[in-house]
């Protein structure tokens, strides 16, 4: 399974299968969020804002650049994961 990007590129297999066990915890990024200028707080609202539009656009994309079902379905775990409901969880407990 190939995509083609817009630029030229192209990825060969899911992210999923890529980034599988290499992800920090979302506690970690927020108990360091301080170095990078932002509070804890500050940190869960960007996490809960990116989650949300990755899950309300990211499969609408896919189809509109003419992923297959099954290619939709292979990436799926990339964009749909737990860190993600925990995230828009989080967010929704500071607002």
């Amino acid at each position: 399974m190939s995509i083609p990007l817009r630029s030229g590129n192209a990825i060969s297999r899911p992210p999923s299968r890529i980034l599988r066990n290499r992800r920090p915890p979302l506690s970690f990024l927020v108990d360091h969020a301080e170095p990078f200028g932002l509070s804890s707080d500050e940190a869960v609202r960007i996490m809960a804002d990116q989650a949300q539009c990755i899950r309300k656009h990211w499969e609408p994309l896919a189809k509109r650049l003419g992923m297959s079902r099954a290619e939709i379905q292979d990436y799926r775990p990339a964009f749909e994961q737990p860190d993600s409901d925990l995230a828009l969880r989080w967010g929704q407990s500071k607002t």
